[in-house]
Order: structure tokens, then C-alpha cells, then sequence
């Protein structure tokens, strides 16, 4: 379980990546080195998840937030996508940030700057 600091900061002392959620949203590795999310959906997905930590968010719930207007398969099928794309650009790195089922989706081992 992740607990906040005195800087307003929640730590995770195995975090493969930090994300900085205010203003400009950044994730970086550990080393660094920032990691480039060009896709904005995929950017709020993350922010979302980081958001609540260690709490599996309902797949539907996800796809009705980020894809509105849309039919359900169609909005499901858009965040299958999205996920895809992001576990490829953090896999590439070997950070193993999001855990997900047919359920929810969980991240897993983030640090998350809150200010």
C-alpha cells in the first residue's frame, strides 16, 4: 500500500515510473529519463488510474469516461486499443506499470507527484 508524504507525494518504493499529475502531465523512469505518451487519451487513462491507486477501475466505466458519444463496443473496443498502445511504450522499457483483466484495469508500482 502506497501512503502519503509530507511533500504530498505518494510513494511506492519499487516504482518503476513517477507521473506528475498537475499541471503539465509528465512520466518519467526512475533514471529520469521521461517517458513520451503522445496519444492524450492514453494520458488521461493513465491520470485516472494514478489517481486511484491499487483500485481496479471498471473497464466500462473507463471507456464511457474517455470515449463518450460512442457505442459501448465501439468505446470498448477504443480502450483495448489504448491500453495496447501504452503497455507497448512502457513494456518497451520494461517498466510493468498497469496490471489489467476483462474486469478493471489496476496500475501497478507508480510513484505519483501530486504538486
Amino acid at each position: 500500500m502506497t501512503d502519503p508524504d509530507p511533500a504530498g507525494e505518494v510513494r511506492n518504493p519499487v516504482a518503476p515510473v513517477h507521473a506528475f499529475l498537475f499541471g503539465a502531465f509528465k512520466l518519467t523512469a526512475p533514471d529520469g529519463e521521461e517517458i513520451t505518451i503522445s496519444n492524450r487519451r492514453a494520458r488521461a487513462l493513465l491520470v485516472m488510474l494514478c489517481l486511484a491507486p491499487h483500485e481496479p477501475i471498471d473497464r466500462d466505466h473507463l471507456s464511457k469516461l474517455l470515449w463518450p458519444g460512442r457505442f459501448q463496443a465501439q468505446a470498448r473496443a477504443s480502450l483495448r486499443h489504448c491500453l495496447f498502445d501504452l503497455g507497448k511504450v512502457l513494456d518497451r522499457r520494461g517498466d510493468n506499470v498497469l496490471a489489467n483483466d476483462t474486469r478493471g484495469v489496476l496500475p501497478v508500482f507508480a510513484t505519483i507527484f501530486t504538486r
